[in-house]
């Protein structure tokens, strides 16, 4: 597999079900496909295993309102975390976080959007991995508190099987989509990550 140059994690946001959480505002929790959910952000290396993870937020929650949220994005944009991580189109596109070029032209362009879907997708592997190896992510039923500790637990349980060589295969992971095939509006690209992604293609492509 093609890592691709110069990243050193890939984003994005994973929709765990579960039941109604009851309270002051449940619909917060059900999400664009109408179930009840928490939308779960990872960030996976190429060894799929998971370097960060944030399970706190309800399903109707914008991929990029946690990412902008999230204690990684301070610390990728103070550069206290070195690298640069991809995400889809609706992540924003910054110096830190670049997403696929809209409408590539000259072939440079058409190869770096090609080298970027393969990237991409070692975080759709990771989900799916995930997943099938625990499927009580399918549907969580317990407390809403006991639901986000499972999340994270399991992520970290990941990590450790994947460590001890306890592989599970999913070539894609197309059963569980992405924010941005669930309708998450595209983001501009700032000044900076225009001109990275720019010196990349131009550089590198």
């Amino acid at each position: 597999m093609i890592w691709f140059l110069g990243v050193v994690g890939v984003i994005d946001g994973v929709h765990v079900k579960i039941n109604s959480p009851g309270g002051a505002d449940p619909e917060l929790f059900r999400n664009r496909k109408g179930f009840f959910s928490i939308n779960v952000q990872g960030i996976c290396d190429s060894d799929l295993n998971f370097t960060n993870i944030v399970a706190k937020w309800y399903g109707s929650a914008h991929d990029s309102r946690i990412f902008e949220s999230s204690s990684i994005y301070d610390k990728l944009n103070d550069k206290l975390a070195p690298g640069i991580i991809i995400g889809d189109s609706g992540y924003p596109c910054t110096e830190f976080c670049l997403t696929l070029l809209p409408n590539p032209v000259s072939s440079k362009e058409k190869r770096f959007n090609s080298s970027f879907n393969t990237t991409r997708n070692f975080i759709e592997r990771t989900f799916g991995i995930w997943k099938r190896k625990f499927p009580c992510l399918l549907h969580l039923r317990t407390k809403l508190n006991t639901s986000l500790i499972i999340i994270v637990a399991t992520a970290v349980l990941h990590n450790i099987t994947r460590r001890r060589n306890d592989h599970i295969q999913v070539e894609f992971a197309t059963e569980y989509p992405t924010e941005e095939s669930d309708g998450n509006q595209s983001r501009e690209c700032n000044v900076g990550g225009r001109a990275l992604r720019q010196k990349i293609i131009s550089e590198h492509f």
